[in-house]
């Protein structure tokens, strides 16, 4: 059996978050992420309750109604 070896080496891209529309009210900072839909819409998410819907090709965004946990 012949065995690969995947072993990479150290990371040379530190990477980047860059933000596409308003996010306002809400403000996105270091510990947000964002989850693309099949529909091409993106969910913003911060704080597991307050997430943002932005639709990149109309510009616009929806605050859903506040999430219970």
């Amino acid at each position: 059996m012949r065995r690969e070896d995947f072993s990479r080496g150290p990371e040379t891209e530190p990477g980047r978050w860059v933000t596409i529309g308003s996010t306002v009210p809400e403000f996105l900072d270091a510990t947000d992420i964002a989850d693309l839909q099949p529909g091409g819409s993106i969910y913003y998410c911060h704080d597991s309750t307050d997430p943002i819907r932005f639709d990149p090709v109309t510009d616009q965004q929806v605050v859903p109604a506040k999430l219970t946990v």
